[in-house]
């Protein structure tokens, strides 16, 4: 194209061409930054066909591209990101367990105090049970000239050895009886066959004894049960003391009534002794004697399953404990007699 020189300039002077800067906008692509115009830009040729959708995404959207520094401190982001994290964590359970630790305080305290000032509840006490008293033996009274020798026995009676031979003497002239060992007491006893039967709740019986030592007492022996863990003893000595002890539900022995130095019977080498009993209340009388009644009572008397005779030397007999030598007595005329 050519450029008309204008009509001011004297004619010899070289023209001066001003092209013409068309503002020509081209389309942009997108996320493509502003392109300013260009002078005499030209229309850009349309894309290629064989373009392809990597070059085309190359071309309109370059992809941003971390550099090395960055991708270096990726992993190091991470971690210190994940550190706050477990740090945050941390910091939110401490404070919860804190909490719960000043409220279960807290109301331990207020529990301590309620129960400090809340008065003791009344406790109502169960009644207790009334045991059912066992059956009576068929027999109101028995006797024997020489305990447990006699043919016949009723059958629901037998004869009870603890630690004692047993000798019937001829003649029935009485009955021997042996201490075996010095670490249990020798008993004799007559009880229920069965173990499920009582004699009467009130009672007589008797029995004579003889050749009884210095050192020895001997006497009556009453059972509440079969297994004897709960018994009394009714004792003479061959000096003259007298004893009434027990063993009751503690297991423990107690002397219930004992005599004094006035009281005393009278030193022999044999007597005969009788017990009566009503209830959990006893007495002791011994003939031949000062004539004394010897009384005593106890709650844990409270039946009879045996019935017999019982020695030992004097201070192991009445102590429950190991005797110090063996001794023997003699037993004759025993009796049982219930009372209406």
């Amino acid at each position: 194209m050519q450029n008309t020189p204008s009509p001011q300039q004297p004619p010899g002077t070289p023209l001066s061409f001003s092209p013409q800067q068309p503002q020509v906008q081209q389309p942009v692509a997108p996320q493509q930054p502003n392109i300013p115009p260009q002078p005499f830009m030209q229309q850009q040729p349309p894309m290629p066909q064989s373009f392809s959708p990597q070059q085309q995404h190359s071309a309109w959207h370059p992809p941003t591209t971390p550099s090395s520094s960055s991708s270096q401190q990726s992993p190091k982001r991470k971690r210190a990101r994940n550190t706050k994290r477990l740090v945050s964590i941390g910091s939110i359970l401490t404070i919860t367990v804190a909490l719960i630790t000043i409220i279960q305080f807290t109301f331990g305290i207020q529990n301590l105090a309620s129960l400090v000032l809340r008065p003791a509840p009344t406790l109502t006490p169960k009644p207790t049970a009334t045991p059912v008293p066992l059956p009576l033996i068929a027999e109101s009274q028995y006797n024997e000239a020489s305990p447990g020798c006699k043919n016949g026995l009723p059958s629901d009676l037998t004869w009870y050895v603890w630690y004692v031979n047993v000798t019937c003497l001829p003649n029935d002239s009485g009955t021997q009886i042996d201490q075996k060992a010095n670490d249990f007491e020798p008993i004799f006893g007559l009880r229920p066959a069965d173990d499920k039967h009582r004699f009467a709740s009130s009672y007589t019986v008797g029995v004579t004894l003889a050749q009884i030592a210095p050192k020895v007492c001997a006497g009556l022996f009453i059972g509440v049960t079969t297994n004897l863990t709960v018994d009394f003893l009714f004792l003479v000595c061959g000096n003259g003391d007298w004893y009434i002890s027990g063993a009751g539900t503690s297991g423990l022995p107690h002397v219930i009534s004992q005599n004094t130095s006035t009281t005393k019977e009278p030193a022999s080498d044999h007597f005969t002794m009788e017990v009566a009993v009503a209830g959990n209340g006893f007495q002791m009388f011994v003939s031949g004697g000062t004539g004394q009644v010897h009384s005593g009572q106890d709650a844990d008397f409270t039946q009879t399953q045996v019935i017999g005779v019982v020695f030992g030397e004097e201070g192991a007999v009445i102590s429950n404990t190991n005797s110090t030598f063996l001794t023997s007595i003699t037993a004759k005329d025993f009796y049982y007699e219930a009372q209406a």
